[in-house]
């Protein structure tokens, strides 16, 4: 291995539950592994990772540029890792600043015991939505000092270049990122071998979704209650990891996710904040009699989303999981 070259550090950890008790599934964003997740085995082809191995020794690590294929969340990320020393390696995921990598959007703590080179796993917690056609970077970092790694290149030929590889030699993620990684004297080096994965982003209709609306006209109060059930393609849903956009009558917007908050013991997801500029409250239920059918209830503080009519549009969605249907409404005075 050319550890003498560069190294390589970073962080990612993580889990995902799934309200529906089904698995995500993923959609491949970006890949330069081979057929089956092949890379080169060859324990000294690779990048080196270091943490702090003593005094004048650089602690390097690697970033590697990629451009997602279509816009999705990013859910995890694998890389050919190999642990020469047992540790941790953080691996992050940038934005682009200037044809380098940037911002940090996720760090993730990936650990590893002494092993010949492996495909490891890094799974998301902050799960960001991902562009197609724009520039990200992911980067990994020795997690401690001691830390001897290496990022194991490619099978496909893919090489490194000015723009699409880049070194550090501080031993952290925010740089300075220098651009390029090559072995002297030749031209190119090679990418290190990773994938980056989402949750293959399509909207699933829910099989069905009842939904009523109250007004109350005097305190501008307005709620909607109602069911729905999952349709058969469904991963399922998980209010607490998943965005959670709404819409009822004049009134709409986006709970984040990670702002549900999770009973463990009945499923009940809860959320209590601000969503465009109204107090909002919101429920989402499991009902443990019918499979993959949840009720909700969704009240909005000092709106009138109906403005006298009988009738509104309410439209929920869950991740990928959405509905729409018209509801009617029952208008109090108090």
């Amino acid at each position: 291995m050319k550890r003498t070259v560069f190294y390589l550090f970073a962080v990612l950890v993580g889990w995902s539950y799934r309200a529906a008790g089904q698995s995500v599934s993923t959609g491949v964003l970006y890949s330069n592994f081979g057929p089956g997740e092949t890379f080169d085995t060859d324990p000294t082809h690779g990048w080196g990772i270091n943490g702090f191995l003593g005094p004048n020794i650089l602690q390097q690590g690697i970033a590697e540029k990629f451009i997602p294929a279509t816009t999705d969340t990013f859910t995890s990320a694998q890389l050919a890792l190999e642990f020469i020393t047992p540790g941790s390696v953080l691996v992050s995921l940038h934005t682009d600043a200037d044809g380098r990598p940037g911002a940090i959007l996720e760090q993730i703590a990936v650990p590893g015991l002494t092993t010949g080179p492996t495909v490891r796993s890094a799974a998301s917690v902050v799960r960001p939505l991902l562009q197609a056609g724009s520039t990200y970077w992911l980067s990994v970092v020795a997690g401690g000092p001691g830390l001897l790694a290496g990022w194991i290149w490619n099978s496909i030929g893919d090489v490194s270049t000015l723009e699409n590889c880049a070194a550090t030699f501080d031993g952290i993620a925010a740089g300075p990122w220098f651009p390029g990684c090559f072995i002297a004297p030749g031209p190119n080096g090679i990418r290190s071998a990773f994938q980056i994965n989402g949750r293959a982003q399509r909207d699933f209709a829910f099989s069905a979704l009842q939904a009523g609306v109250e007004v109350r006209t005097t305190r501008a109060r307005s709620e909607a209650e109602g069911r729905f059930t999952l349709g058969d393609a469904s991963d399922g849903i998980d209010p607490s990891a998943d965005d959670v956009s709404f819409q009822i009558g004049s009134f709409s917007g986006t709970i984040p996710n990670g702002s549900f908050q999770v009973d463990p013991f009945t499923g009940l997801f809860r959320f209590d904040g601000l969503v465009a500029g109204a107090r909002v409250e919101a429920e989402i239920a499991p009902v443990a009699a019918a499979p993959r059918t949840f009720t909700f209830e969704i009240e909005v503080k000092n709106v009138d989303v109906a403005a006298g009519a009988n009738a509104v549009t309410v439209q929920l969605a869950i991740g990928n999981d959405t509905g729409t249907t018209t509801a009617p409404v029952e208008s109090k005075a108090r």
